[in-house]
């Protein structure tokens, strides 16, 4: 499809070829494990699910339930997480925060706390970013600066939410995943092949407005406590035809983060659930590639932050296909990419990753296409690519 860099990687066979490998092999075995009774049969108990790429702690012994600050602060960080978990005891605040495994952690901690929890906690993986709340600012902000975690000590909930959009914004920038795998489309890895016809089952799949009725109740009881992104679900069962599926995507709402947590982790249920939406900003990118000159190369670039693993495992498969695993989106500022990557320069264990990504718009591919005309955050200069686009 085009070229991706960090380092030069040459135009990747196309989707078609693929697909054509799976067929061959184990198609009707994959597809029966892919849609059954079992995988679409929701009448499990009532459960509420993690829906974002992070959780909040919060660890205060003076939390009270009952207290009209507590409440508010409450509803302003629940504007931004919906999984939010309190805490009066550090050991089981340490405990639960021990057993997170798919989601980024992020804390929000009293002066009483911090000097005797931070240490022992600050190296985990999974936890992001740590935030003081206290009511003596100058007592801890010399402390604070020896850990690279702590994004600042703060005397107000409202400062506390503007620092933790910006964390949780880059959190979902950077979980954006990657699959490397061989050249030889001969020996394709399984999961790389399942998730290649997963999403072409998906996009030939017929849906009426039942499809949308369904993910609307399973999304109000995941946000059951977030009145603000409820009102939001309101709007998306009411008007979801007034704006462009693009639209919805780019919203900093549920869809955008239900639906790349989802296809991040291969969550099934999920991913179907929502496979209207997946095909209807499918289509939608389809009928603006269509508009492109074909006869112009594009560089895109993309700032991103890995663990340092993951980017050697990349430079040791050089000559292999890579894949992210989501709806990818691009920019035509370099500069505004890098500036994504440079932000994980503080972080142990990561790298910032640069990928600037040419494109032939001729080669039948994955479509792709600039967004600004009807993104709902139409100042950015923003190139989205559909699912699960492939580079060499």
């Amino acid at each position: 499809m085009g070229q991706c860099m960090p380092k030069c990687l040459k135009p990747s066979i196309s989707l078609e070829s693929i697909i054509t490998v799976v067929e061959d092999r184990a198609t009707q075995t994959i597809v029966s494990s892919i849609i059954s009774p079992r995988t679409l049969s929701f009448t499990r108990p009532w459960q509420v699910r993690i829906v974002q790429n992070f959780e909040l702690l919060w660890l205060d012994s003076n939390i009270d339930e009952l207290d009209p600050d507590f409440k508010y602060s409450l509803a302003q960080l629940r504007r931004i997480v919906n999984s939010i978990h309190t805490f009066t005891n550090p050991d089981s605040c340490v405990n639960f925060l021990n057993e997170i495994k798919n989601e980024k952690a992020f804390l929000l901690i009293s002066g009483r706390f911090c000097q005797s929890v931070i240490p022992v906690i600050h190296d985990a993986a999974q936890l992001d970013s740590i935030y003081i709340f206290c009511e003596n600012k100058s007592k801890y902000e010399q402390w604070a600066l020896d850990w690279t975690k702590i994004k600042g000590v703060f005397t107000q909930i409202e400062t506390i939410c503007d620092a933790l959009k910006q964390d949780t914004q880059q959190c979902n920038y950077d979980s954006v995943s990657i699959s490397v795998t061989s050249k030889n489309v001969d020996r394709l890895e399984p999961s790389f092949m399942y998730t290649q016809l997963l999403k072409e089952i998906l996009l030939d799949m017929e849906y009426d407005d039942t499809a949308k009725t369904e993910l609307v109740e399973f999304c109000r009881e995941q946000f059951h406590d977030n009145p603000h992104e409820l009102q939001i679900i309101d709007e998306f069962q009411r008007d979801y035809h007034v704006h462009t599926p693009i639209w919805w995507y780019t919203c900093e709402c549920f869809t955008y983060q239900l639906l790349n947590r989802a296809l991040r982790i291969q969550d099934v249920e999920i991913i179907i659930k929502m496979g209207f939406f997946l095909r209807d900003v499918h289509r939608h990118l389809k009928e603006l590639h269509s508009e492109i000159d074909p006869s112009i190369f594009i560089t895109v670039y993309r700032g991103k932050s890995m663990p340092i693993a993951d980017f050697d495992e990349i430079k040791n498969r050089k000559d292999g296909l890579l894949a992210f695993n989501t709806f990818l989106s691009t920019s035509l500022n370099e500069e505004v990419s890098l500036q994504f990557a440079k932000k994980s320069l503080k972080k142990a264990g990561t790298i910032g990753v640069l990928f600037q990504i040419t494109v032939d718009p001729s080669v039948p591919s994955t479509p792709f296409a600039p967004i600004r005309a009807v993104s709902a955050i139409p100042s950015e200069d923003e190139i989205l690519f559909s699912m699960h686009t492939v580079f060499r």
